[in-house]
């Protein structure tokens, strides 16, 4: 049991693919950070270096944005943490280029860690695994130079990324529960009513019972699917259940709320969760999409 989890070989498919969409969301949310470089990073903004204190600096020690303050500095700063995002997403220089985007992303959220969203966090969270393989074993420019067949991945990984994805949901269910909005239901309702969150004005729909009812059942319900989400994966039935409830609550979340890229993230690490033959079944549906496209 413990071999087959930590010490077996896996299929480095979903590890490319995890990769090319870390690296995506990476590129997309520094890029969200453009018209208010100056404001958030440099000295000039409303957080400048001397006004940060001991405590931040005790905590979040990592950053070239702690080299200067200048504008001049945080753009390149900026410049070069795209460019790593970029090579990293196509496996250019892999193993070299995952430590680099870690720390192109401890810098922002070290830097200014105020104006971070779930999103920026989860992807440094998950790089700190995930940039100790070599995740250019296929779907990469590294790949294009090696001959015979690609490399398998160390299950510890996995196990790993599983593990973390676990903790997510339960320490996110644990909070949940301290809230009275999420406990009483209403807490989804409330977000969809908030011009800052929704991605469109459901005010009309939200006067309707037959809209509201549902809504506050599925609030209740996302409380206990989070913290039981580590003992709902052991078994394949009640996985299944809770990974497709996954995809329905990420989807809604992503067409119905301003979340970033904090959705696509997660549901990617759904791959290491399915079994080998159903992950093989997976990928050649999409090599089949991807060849009747092209």
């Amino acid at each position: 049991m413990v071999e087959r989890l930590l010490f077996s070989q896996e299929d480095p498919r979903p590890y490319a693919l995890l990769r090319i969409v870390v690296g995506c969301m990476a590129f997309l949310s520094i890029v969200s950070f453009t018209p208010f470089l100056d404001f958030f990073f440099s000295d000039q903004g409303f957080y400048p270096m001397e006004s940060m204190g001991q405590l931040q600096r005790l905590h979040y020690p990592i950053s070239l944005l702690y080299l200067s303050g200048k504008p001049v500095w945080v753009y390149t700063v900026f410049l070069f943490s795209l460019a790593v995002s970029v090579a990293f997403a196509v496996g250019w220089k892999t193993r070299f280029m995952g430590p680099l985007l870690w720390l192109c992303l401890a810098s922002f959220v070290h830097r200014n860690v105020f104006v971070m969203d779930g999103s920026f966090v989860l992807l440094l969270q998950i790089m700190i695994v995930f940039m100790w393989v070599d995740s250019s074993a296929v779907w990469s420019l590294d790949a294009r130079h090696r001959k015979g067949e690609p490399p398998r991945i160390d299950s510890w990984v996995g196990f790993c990324l599983r593990f973390q994805l676990c903790v997510i949901y339960f320490a996110s269910g644990f909070y949940k529960m301290m809230g009275a909005d999420w406990v009483k239901g209403d807490a989804i309702p409330y977000v969809l009513a908030n011009p800052l969150w929704r991605r469109y004005d459901f005010d009309a729909l939200l006067q309707i019972d037959f809209v509201l009812v549902p809504l506050h059942l599925i609030t209740m319900i996302v409380i206990y699917w989070e913290l039981f989400f580590p003992l709902l994966v052991l078994h394949r039935y009640t996985r299944w259940a809770a990974l497709l409830f996954g995809l329905f609550l990420h989807g809604s979340q992503w067409l119905t709320i301003n979340t970033a890229f904090f959705s696509p993230i997660l549901v990617t690490l759904y791959l290491f969760f399915l079994k080998k033959p159903t992950q093989e079944k997976l990928f050649h549906k999409l090599s089949s999409v991807l060849k009747r496209e092209s």
